[in-house]
């Protein structure tokens, strides 16, 4: 026999739970309103910031296969590879421009050793400038421009994965459903609703609590999980990219307190493909410049004399599943000695220059035709007005 003591009872059980659940819930809420307040002062404390970083990438020498999917290394074979690499990034939040200046080591595996390649990369406000340099590169063709210039639709030229933490100390976090970093987007709208938590976690000694995003449903079931430092300003401490039950991508994040705000100054990133891991990133952050000092030229990149440069434009991407589409209505420049450009054209793999395009001389005849044309109007109506 259910008694009324028993009712009330039952009913004060449940409001509990409610009111626990509620103010579960505004706990939640106020943790999510506080990182976005966070991350947007951090988007608005600089307009400009330079990082130069330098590091390592570990490849484990077994996970390295041949274009018949074998492993490469042999008994005599031990230890990992280790591919050092630098790069320094400009960015120009005020006005969308940037600047890359990347040196990687690549490990070609019919040769079995390590190659440098360097890559510039800017964009101007307007148009996207890449120039790339590969030590003692056997593929490398005579036709093949030393600077590409391409404007339009450029989301092909992404910023990688690589790069996010020197975004992380400015507010700008490029999880999943947020969007992606690329020449013309530098920054991303504070988004937190996406966002739920999932209790906390100590990263180097310190309370942090944890989101994740709302799952993606693919071939795999992806969302991301953030690690954040509420007492350092939301600061990201952890940033993993899962793909099943396994990070895709997990990268863990040092900072330092440089003008009263903490930033980035070393990371651990590791890429796996199912439980295997393809490299491990060990990066550190050599100089810091904060409102550093810029000019028109920072970001493009220079023509000298001798160098090939393409310039087109990517129309518009219309499926990102697919590859970008090429460039469109390409043209080639060869810079002469004076650092002019000389339209050139290749025909069987030989170059020949183009007669240029003389508009000086076009203008001064059109100008002496209108000219002509105007006295022999004034003369027939002199003409008319005698008789």
């Amino acid at each position: 026999m259910i008694r009324p003591s028993h009712v009330v009872c039952f009913l004060a059980i449940l409001a509990q739970f409610v009111f626990a659940e509620w103010a579960r819930s505004q706990e939640t809420d106020k943790k999510l309103e506080r990182i976005a307040a966070d991350w947007k002062r951090r988007q608005e404390r600089f307009t400009r910031v330079q990082y130069e970083v330098r590091g390592n990438v570990m490849i484990p020498r077994e996970n390295i296969m041949d274009e018949r999917n074998k492993p490469i290394h042999t008994d005599s074979e031990s230890g990992n590879i280790d591919a050092p690499f630098s790069w320094t990034l400009l960015l120009d939040f005020e006005n969308n421009r940037h600047r890359l200046v990347d040196e990687q080591h690549y490990y070609s595996v019919p040769e079995k050793k390590l190659f440098k390649r360097s890559t510039i990369a800017a964009f101007d406000g307007k148009s996207h400038w890449v120039s790339i340099k590969r030590d003692g590169d056997p593929e490398r063709k005579s036709t093949d421009s030393d600077i590409a210039i391409r404007s339009g639709d450029l989301r092909v030229y992404r910023i990688g994965s690589d790069k996010f933490p020197a975004f992380y100390g400015h507010g700008i976090v490029p999880y999943a459903g947020a969007g992606r970093l690329f020449a013309g987007q530098l920054t991303l709208d504070t988004d937190t609703d996406q966002f739920t938590i999932h209790g906390q976690a100590v990263y180097q000694g310190r309370q942090c609590i944890v989101a994740r995003t709302q799952p993606q449903q693919g071939t795999d079931t992806f969302f991301d999980e953030l690690w954040i430092d509420l007492s350092r300003e939301s600061a990201v401490v952890r940033h993993a990219r899962y793909g099943g039950n396994t990070p895709i991508t997990d990268t863990y994040v040092s900072y330092r307190q440089v003008q009263n705000c903490w930033l980035p100054d070393r990371w651990e990133a590791t890429l796996r493909q199912g439980r295997k891991v393809i490299n491990i990133v060990q990066a550190r952050v050599e100089s810091l410049e904060l409102q550093p000092a810029v000019a028109e030229a920072d970001f493009r990149i220079a023509e000298l004399p001798g160098m090939l440069v393409s310039v087109g434009v990517i129309p518009k991407w219309e499926d990102e599943s697919k590859s970008p589409p090429e460039a469109q209505g390409v043209r080639r420049f060869r810079i002469d000695e004076t650092g002019h450009r000389q339209e050139v054209i290749f025909e069987n793999g030989i170059e020949k220059h183009l007669r240029p395009r003389n508009w000086a001389w076009w203008l001064v005849g059109v100008l002496l035709l209108a000219v002509c044309g105007a006295v022999a109007i004034v003369w027939r109506r002199r003409l008319a007005a005698k008789r």
